[in-house]
């Protein structure tokens, strides 16, 4: 399968790029064979972007496929092959994609930093109420 002209690959961009970069695009792919987690996932799950990651474990535990995102088998004979197939799938349907684009957002809000300073939060004051009462 082959790219259809209107997917650019870009490559390395550096982080001043990035936030403009994410506004202008349509989807975020993260195909590493070896980062199962990076901010960024989220961060562009934020921003309304479907990720397509490759079935590391680590985003896994935060996306949902064909729910939240797309992940993509990158031990497959042809992990390029089934990149493709995931993309192809987002270009055939935007009604997908925009569901997609819905949930990630919500999912991502459990991973700003209010959510989770409110989560270590609660945990330590529950921690103190445990040594209080000894």
């Amino acid at each position: 399968a082959t790219l259809p002209p209107t997917v650019k690959i870009l490559g390395p961009k550096g982080r001043a790029d990035v936030a403009a970069l994410m506004r202008e695009a349509d989807v975020f792919v993260f195909p590493s064979f070896f980062e199962g987690l990076a901010q960024v996932q989220i961060e562009a799950m934020a921003t309304g972007l479907v990720p397509v990651v490759s079935n590391m474990p680590g985003f896994l535990q935060f996306l949902t496929d064909g729910v939240t995102g797309l992940v993509f088998d990158h031990t497959a004979p042809s992990p390029v092959a089934a990149l493709v197939d995931a993309l192809s799938r987002l270009i055939s349907d935007p009604l997908l994609t925009a569901r997609m684009s819905a949930a990630g957002v919500e999912k991502a809000k459990e991973f700003s930093y209010k959510a989770v300073t409110d989560g270590h939060v609660r945990h330590f004051e529950r921690l103190l109420e445990r040594a209080v009462r000894g």
